[in-house]
C-alpha cells in the first residue's frame, strides 16, 4: 500500500531518491498534487503538498531537495503521523473509544463537507 500511495504522489516526479528510507525528491510545489483522505468510506480531508513536503537540511550536496512525510513500507496500513496530525489537535475520547479532529487556527487543513 505504502508504495502504491508514493507512486501516486511521485507521479509527476522524474527524480527522487530514498535517503534512509524516506523519499527525497525536488521542493518545486507544483509537481505535487493534493489528495483526499478517506477514513472507512468517507472522504474526510485534504493533504496538500504544502503539508507533506517538507524543507530539511540535507547537506550542501542535497540543495533544492526536500522530504517527503511518508515512508514506504509493504505493509497493509497507513499510519498518520505528523505530516497529517501537525494540522489538527487531536482530541482522544478514551472512555467511549473515540478520536476527535479538528483543523487548528493555522491549518490550511480542508474539510470534506459533501
Amino acid at each position: 500500500m505504502g508504495e502504491e500511495i508514493l507512486a501516486l504522489i511521485l507521479r509527476n516526479v522524474t527524480d527522487w531518491y530514498d535517503w534512509n528510507g524516506i523519499p527525497v525528491s525536488p521542493c518545486d510545489l507544483s509537481l505535487y498534487q493534493s489528495f483526499w483522505l478517506m477514513i472507512g468510506n468517507e472522504t474526510w480531508t485534504e493533504i496538500p503538498p504544502e503539508a507533506y513536503v517538507m524543507e530539511y537540511d540535507l547537506g550542501s550536496e542535497w540543495e533544492g531537495w526536500c522530504v517527503l512525510g511518508f515512508t514506504v513500507n509493504t505493509e497493509d496500513y497507513f499510519l498518520l503521523g505528523d505530516t497529517f496530525l501537525r494540522s489538527y489537535y487531536s482530541i482522544h475520547d478514551d472512555d467511549n473509544s473515540r478520536l476527535g479532529l479538528v483543523p487548528h487556527s493555522t491549518s490550511n487543513a480542508t474539510i470534506y463537507t459533501g
